[in-house]
């Protein structure tokens, strides 16, 4: 008999033992209503309904077997039945087939999930990967990451949406491909993202002013959040205006401004000093973004977020042999994804 005329009749015996079972149960509850002790004594009505959830329990396993068999996934009868018996046998007549829908859909199911390797990591980056995996053969446009699919000819609906999109993302996250987006030769997708580059410099305008507004009226310990708020968003701002050298050198006076002003109300806030840290590098000032970014770690922020800075600032200092002391302490991970993959290769 060929495999696929062994599976069928025993999805016909898993059936027929199933039904057996079912109907020996619902004869059991109908007597159960009507006195069974009239007809049966209670042992006699016990012993039948034991007998009953084993046949129900078995066609149970045997269909279960089938599906798995189709699917080519291993099952341990014996592991399917003590489960399955209990229910039966707890739950007569409706535990059955409740319990055989329920099992031959979740083995179904199972088995047509995607079991290949997984390509994409956990990492501690905050921004999303957008190069395809390493392991990975690019086909398709829509396997490629979003960067990529930009650099290519071909536009499609979802390559504007995903444009489109991108306007919802931190102006930090989503500059790079918006930008490469205003180079992109389809109109629609080509005007989507200089409108949304736009948009963004100006809610990032507005809710500075607004903040410096407000700084002047709340309590010292609120003032230095809201002070570390507007530093947070100039910072943001100058990953929008970095092509342009005078509002880039405005933008860094005013963050380096609202950055220090926080540490001198916050003094204990270690995201604060990870911004000022971050500014004084823009400035060129390595040594003042150093002192930042150390305090930064003393006050517990994490190594994988400041070193890549620490290691920036060490090199324009020409402290060559702390660059690679200090890419090795970032993990594998973070150290995977371009630009920070090809800087740690090289310093390796």
């Amino acid at each position: 008999m060929t495999g696929r005329g062994s599976i069928m009749w025993r999805s016909v015996a898993g059936t027929v033992l199933l039904t057996v079972g079912v109907l020996i149960e619902a004869a059991l509850l109908y007597l159960l209503k009507d006195g069974a002790d009239q007809i049966l004594s209670t042992i006699d009505w016990l012993t039948m309904h034991v007998a009953a959830s084993l046949v129900a329990s078995t066609g149970i396993v045997v269909l279960l077997g089938t599906v798995t068999a189709v699917e080519n996934t291993k099952l341990r009868p014996s592991e399917a039945f003590i489960f399955a018996f209990p229910i039966c046998l707890f739950l007569p007549f409706v535990g059955a087939p409740g319990l055989a829908v329920a099992l031959l859909h979740g083995a179904a199911a199972s088995a047509r999930r995607h079991r290949g390797a997984d390509r994409w990591q956990l990492t501690g980056l905050s921004p999303l990967p957008d190069q395809t995996p390493a392991e990975r053969v690019a086909g398709v446009l829509d396997t490629r990451g979003f960067t990529e699919q930009l650099r290519h000819p071909e536009s499609s609906p979802d390559l504007y949406y995903k444009v489109l999109a991108a306007g919802n993302m931190r102006a930090a996250l989503s500059v790079t491909t918006l930008k490469r987006a205003v180079e992109h030769h389809d109109e629609r997708i080509r005007l989507t993202a200089y409108q949304t580059l736009d948009r963004q410099v100006s809610l990032l305008n507005g809710e500075i002013q607004r903040l410096e507004a407000e700084a002047a009226d709340v309590t010292c310990e609120l003032a230095g959040r809201v002070w570390s708020r507007i530093a947070s968003n100039y910072h943001e701002l100058l990953t929008l205006e970095q092509d342009e050298p005078v509002a880039r050198r405005q933008l860094l006076d005013k963050a380096a401004t609202a950055a220090t002003r926080a540490t001198e109300l916050l003094p204990h806030d270690r995201s604060v000093y990870l911004i000022l840290g971050q500014v004084r590098l823009m400035q060129g000032d390595a040594a003042g973004a150093t002192t930042a970014l150390e305090r930064s770690l003393e006050l517990g922020m994490s190594e994988q977020k400041v070193v890549p800075y620490l290691a920036q600032a060490a090199f324009e200092r020409r402290e060559f042999g702390r660059v690679a002391t200090l890419l090795c302490r970032l993990d594998d991970a973070i150290k995977a994804y371009p630009p920070l993959q090809h800087v740690a290769r090289y310093w390796a």
